[in-house]
C-alpha cells in the first residue's frame, strides 16, 4: 500500500478503541491487534517507525491492506482481539499452542439429591455449583474418588427406594450415599454442604466437625462408626499433605510465571486455595520471537480468565502484564469483586514465582 492510499484511508479511521487487522498480498490476515485509538495505532505502521524489532519490520514490509472494527470499550476490544487471533491464527501474532478447556467438578444443585459430575462447560447462569479448573480429567477423578470416601455422596442413577438400595453395589462397599437411598433429604444436604465447604478450601472446619462426630460416636460406644470418622480424617490429612505448598499458610491466589526463549514461550499457572495447591498447568505459546513477556502475559491472562469462573482476588505474576488496569477492570466486572495483579517482592511467594523464570 503506497503512502497516498494510506493517507486517504487513515483519515477515515476514528480515534476510538477497537481491533485492526493487516493483510498480505494474498489478502490473508497476517496480524490482529487492539488499540485504544485505532487512528493513532494504524498511523504507527505507515510512518516508517524507527527502533522496532526485526519481527515488526518484517510485518510492515508484508502489509498490503488493513481493516478495523470499532468497539464500545477497550474491554470489548480485548475480547474481539482474542477471538480473531484464534479464528485466523495470524502469522505474526503470538498465540497459545494448546487452546483447551479444563475440567470442573459440577454439583447439580438443581436436583433434590445433587449429583457430583465432571464437566468442561461450566454455566454461570444455571443453579448448579462448579469447582475448578483442574489440570486433567484424571486429577478430577482422583479427587472425587477420595472425596466419595470422606463424603459419601450419591454415585448411582438408581431410584432412592428399598429395591434400588438392595441392588446398589456402590452402597454395599460404602461408596454411595445411604442418606440418598433412605430418602433422608436433610442428612444428604449436610453431606453436600460439607463437600462444598471442603472444595471451597474450608478444610479445618470440616476436620473439626468430623472429629466432633468421632468423639460423639466413641462416647456412645459406637466404635465402628467412630472408626469410619477416623478413616475420613486420615484421608483428608493425606490429601492435604500432597497439596500443601511450602511456606504458604492459608492464602488463596493464582500464581503465573512466564519465560521464553527463541520462538516459543512457556507459562506456568498454580491455583492455590488456603495454602493448598488445587491445580497447576503449563501452557506453550508459539511465535513469540520479539514479543515481550509483558505482552505474552497480557494475551494469556485475558484468555485464561475469560474461560475460568473461580477467580481469586490476588493474581501473582512474574512480570507485570501490559495494560494491567484494563485486565483488572475486565476480571472485576466478571466476578464483581476487587482484584490485584502484582509481583510478590519478598518471602515464599517471591521464591515460588521465581521458579518460572
Amino acid at each position: 500500500m503506497d503512502n497516498i492510499s494510506y493517507k486517504n484511508r487513515i483519515s477515515e479511521v476514528p480515534k476510538k478503541p477497537g481491533v485492526y487487522f493487516h493483510s498480505d498480498e494474498n489478502k490473508k490476515i497476517i496480524y490482529v491487534g487492539k488499540a485504544i485509538s485505532l487512528s493513532d495505532r494504524l498511523k504507527f505502521y505507515f510512518s516508517n517507525p524507527k527502533d522496532v524489532t526485526p519481527k515488526v519490520n518484517e510485518l510492515i514490509s508484508k502489509i498490503k491492506d488493513f481493516d478495523y472494527i470499532v468497539t464500545e470499550s477497550e474491554q470489548e476490544a480485548l475480547l474481539l482481539e482474542n477471538q480473531l487471533i484464534k479464528k485466523y491464527q495470524p502469522k505474526y501474532n503470538a498465540r497459545l499452542k494448546d487452546d483447551k478447556t479444563y475440567p470442573f467438578i459440577k454439583i447439580t444443585k438443581s436436583e433434590k439429591y445433587p449429583q457430583i459430575l465432571i464437566t468442561r462447560n461450566p454455566n454461570l447462569t444455571d443453579k448448579n455449583k462448579y469447582y475448578g479448573p483442574y489440570t486433567s480429567i484424571s486429577s478430577v477423578r482422583q479427587t472425587l474418588d477420595l472425596l466419595s470416601k470422606i463424603f459419601p455422596y450419591r454415585r448411582c442413577d438408581k431410584k432412592n427406594d428399598q429395591a434400588s438400595k438392595q441392588s446398589c453395589f456402590e452402597l454395599e462397599i460404602g461408596r454411595c450415599s445411604e442418606a440418598y437411598h433412605n430418602n433422608n433429604e436433610m442428612a444428604y444436604k449436610e453431606i453436600i454442604s460439607n463437600l462444598e465447604s471442603f472444595l471451597s478450601g474450608k478444610t479445618n472446619f470440616i476436620v473439626k466437625k468430623i472429629k466432633q462426630e468421632m468423639k460423639k460416636a466413641s462416647a456412645d460406644q459406637n466404635y465402628e462408626r467412630a472408626a469410619v470418622f477416623r478413616d475420613r480424617i486420615n484421608s483428608i490429612y493425606k490429601m492435604l499433605e500432597k497439596q500443601k505448598v511450602s511456606g504458604i499458610k492459608n492464602d488463596s491466589f493464582d500464581m503465573i510465571s512466564c519465560f521464553k526463549n527463541d520462538n516459543e514461550g512457556m507459562i506456568i499457572v498454580f491455583n492455590i486455595i488456603n495454602g493448598n495447591l488445587l491445580a497447576h498447568e503449563k501452557f506453550r505459546i508459539e511465535n513469540v520471537k520479539d514479543t515481550e513477556i509483558n505482552e505474552l502475559l497480557r494475551l494469556f491472562i485475558f484468555d485464561y480468565y475469560s474461560k475460568n469462573i473461580n477467580i481469586p482476588k490476588n493474581i501473582l505474576v512474574s512480570h507485570i502484564p501490559n495494560e494491567k488496569e484494563i485486565l483488572i477492570q475486565f476480571i472485576e466486572k466478571k466476578i464483581d469483586k476487587k482484584v490485584k495483579i502484582y509481583i510478590p517482592n519478598r518471602g515464599s511467594k517471591k521464591k515460588h514465582i521465581g521458579y518460572g523464570n
